[in-house]
């Protein structure tokens, strides 16, 4: 095995490895978006039970909310950075291999912002936000 082919094998297996990375971030997003729901409704069921301490419901159900909400951030944040450094391997293919982009047609060096997966960000932040707004109407509707 000569060298460069070392390279090539490595820059690839780094590309494959960044790709499974970011399919597993994306996983754990939905998996906190989806357990924080779960959780908010299973505080509103336990809210209409409580007649006197609807106000704990109402509180850990807006912990929750925050709770899921830093998750999701916090999982979006490790798939940027992935994606920035998948960028690095890219250009080293690019530049020493062939040209991985005209190949994809996608420029990965475009910046990759937080904001990457809008649609997907704005779904998990209304659901988490909307699962909480049931517990906290049963407290205001005393």
């Amino acid at each position: 095995m000569t060298a460069p082919d070392a390279n090539e094998r490595l820059t690839l297996s780094l590309l494959d490895d960044y790709r499974k990375l970011i399919a597993a971030l994306k996983i754990q997003r939905w998996d906190a978006a989806k357990w924080t729901v779960t959780v908010n409704v299973g505080l509103t069921a336990a809210s209409a039970a409580l007649h006197d301490a609807k106000w704990i419901a109402a509180l850990m159900a807006m912990l929750v909310a925050g709770l899921g909400t830093a998750l999701v951030w916090h999982y979006n944040e490790r798939a940027t950075r992935v994606r920035r450094t998948m960028a690095i391997a890219v250009d080293y293919l690019c530049q020493n291999v062939f040209d991985y982009r005209s190949v994809v047609n996608d420029n990965l060096r475009d910046e990759k912002s937080r904001d990457y997966d809008r649609e997907e960000l704005l779904v998990f932040y209304t659901a988490i936000g909307i699962s909480a707004l049931p517990t906290i109407g049963m407290l205001l509707a005393r």
